[in-house]
């Protein structure tokens, strides 16, 4: 056992448990994967899913009643995108905070993606020293070594070999094959190879790999369906540290492995229509279409209760997904990292953003002139609005500690990095709130030509369309937007339908 190799004798040391034996049980492997610098959930959605300091919790939970350990894969601590020069600072203070959280939660391995080794190659080196993360090794540009590394721990009553591929060359499946057989040789009973690539693409690697029974793909906003290919299975968890990926390895000495989803598959599926309905329902009135809905509810829910599949005789892996869910109690240690990140924000982007030069309007009828402007002729419609959630849309980030994250404020102010907006956030007091011009555009126009339509400027609309709203109520930040049904919400006396 190496000394991150059974990680649920280490959480009861840290603990302070006085359990006097290991847990006992299938040994579980769990995976991580795609987190892409995200430490908390929007927030937005009915059940946002994620949060590192809930992913911590589950991680402990799962440590300390079996034999369990912990393996990253894929862009891990930065955002999947380039950030603006006065960004940096702030992605690699967000970087630290995650870095922190691993070493506390220890790994067994991190395969990092293509974000982690090139964008921010130096960064992460020095969060790899710094916090000492098992993490692949990275390779010097031009080398002529394979592009793989490995590791070999011990879960339970069984042997895990670890195998992953770098993100920085390409994944090698020569090199994952060469030490994948030499963990079969040193005494490996499964071989998981984490590879950060997209599920399509591993499952085309898959086809060439021999001696690895699990593939391990970087992870997206769509769950998929494992699927075996040879003798492995390919399986992928959701991004952004929304799930949790648990791979199960019960061992029977001189059986070999084979892949069983027990049924879970098709209960993941009904769970998913059952959600479905359930919120379909919610919004019907009672009457004939409600009643049927409820019938085929009932069905549902019968058959998501059926007994599941006999046990196999077989060595078994299995894989499933548990969602980051926000009925799942906060790892308090894991909190106190994320709240002092947080607190630092401000400081970092307020300073950050202060040399920012605005992008100016291209002309003097496309400017944003912020809610307040609008209110003496739209005295009306204002009042409505002041009772609406747009109106109380930055307090929701100041509760949550994001009115300084830049990945929330355009979408709770008014023009922040539009052209004829905001962009330094010290400047955000006058633009709060999700305001008219959010809907209609910069109406600087507007104002100085009530009467004249053709002066208004090219963006503005006095109608707005359901095209207007999907770029902040999508399905990440709004998952129960439907334009016909919220549209109400913001209509009345001075803000009719036209």
């Amino acid at each position: 056992m190496t000394s991150r190799g059974y990680l649920a004798l280490l959480f009861v040391l840290f603990s302070g448990c006085k359990r006097t034996s290991p847990p006992q049980g299938p040994a579980t492997l769990g995976i991580l994967s795609g987190l892409e610098g995200t430490t908390e959930p929007c927030g937005c959605t009915t059940d946002p899913l994620g949060g590192l300091d809930r992913v911590a919790k589950a991680v402990t939970d799962h440590a300390l009643t079996k034999p369990f350990a912990l393996a990253v894969n894929g862009t891990t601590f930065f955002e999947r995108m380039e950030p603006k020069a006065d960004e940096v600072e702030v992605q690699e203070s967000k970087a630290h905070a995650i870095a922190r959280i691993f070493a506390k939660l220890l790994p067994v391995f991190i395969v990092p993606g293509s974000e982690d080794l090139m964008r921010h190659a130096t960064a992460f080196q020095h969060l790899r020293t710094d916090f000492k993360l098992a993490t692949i090794k990275t390779i010097p540009s031009g080398s002529t070594v394979d592009h793989a590394d490995s590791t070999l721990f011990r879960i339970g009553n069984v042997m895990v070999g670890i195998v992953g591929g770098s993100a920085q060359f390409g994944v090698d499946p020569a090199a994952l094959v060469l030490h994948a057989r030499s963990a079969r040789v040193n005494g490996a009973d499964v071989v998981v190879a984490l590879v950060p690539i997209a599920f399509d693409a591993a499952k085309a690697l898959a086809e060439k790999l021999i001696a690895i029974d699990v593939v391990v793909a970087e992870g997206s906003d769509v769950e998929r369906t494992p699927v075996v290919i040879g003798n492995a299975v390919v399986v992928e968890a959701l991004n952004r540290g929304q799930h949790l990926g648990l791979l199960t390895f019960e061992k029977r000495d001189g059986q070999p492995w084979i892949f069983s989803d027990r049924g879970e598959t098709k209960r993941h599926q009904l769970a998913s229509r059952i959600n479905a309905l359930e919120r379909s329902i919610a919004n019907l009135e009672a009457g004939p279409a409600r009643e049927k809905r409820e019938s085929m509810l009932a069905e549902l829910k019968k058959d998501l209760d059926a007994p599941a599949t006999a046990q196999s005789t077989q060595s078994v892996i299995t894989w499933q997904t548990q969602p980051i869910r926000k009925t799942i109690e906060r790892e308090a240690w894991a909190t106190k990292i994320l709240a002092e990140y947080n607190r630092s924000l401000c400081t970092l982007a307020v300073e950050a953003t202060d040399g920012r030069q605005c992008t100016p309007a291209p002309n003097a009828a496309s400017a944003y002139v912020g809610t307040d402007a609008c209110k003496a002729c739209h005295a009306q419609a204002y009042a409505l609005y002041q009772k609406t959630a747009h109106a109380r849309a930055w307090k929701t980030m100041e509760d949550a500690g994001k009115q300084c994250d830049s990945g929330c404020i355009g979408c709770h102010s008014v023009g922040f990095e539009k052209a004829g907006g905001y962009c330094r956030i010290r400047d955000a007091v006058k633009w709060t709130n999700v305001g008219c011009e959010n809907c209609h555009g910069p109406g600087s126009g507007h104002i100085a030509n009530i009467g004249n339509r053709n002066a208004w400027g090219e963006f503005f609309r006095a109608d707005p369309s359901a095209d207007t709203c999907v770029g902040c109520h999508n399905h990440e930040h709004s998952d129960r937007f439907d334009f016909g049904t919220y549209l109400p919400k913001i209509l009345g006396p001075g803000h009719e339908m036209k």
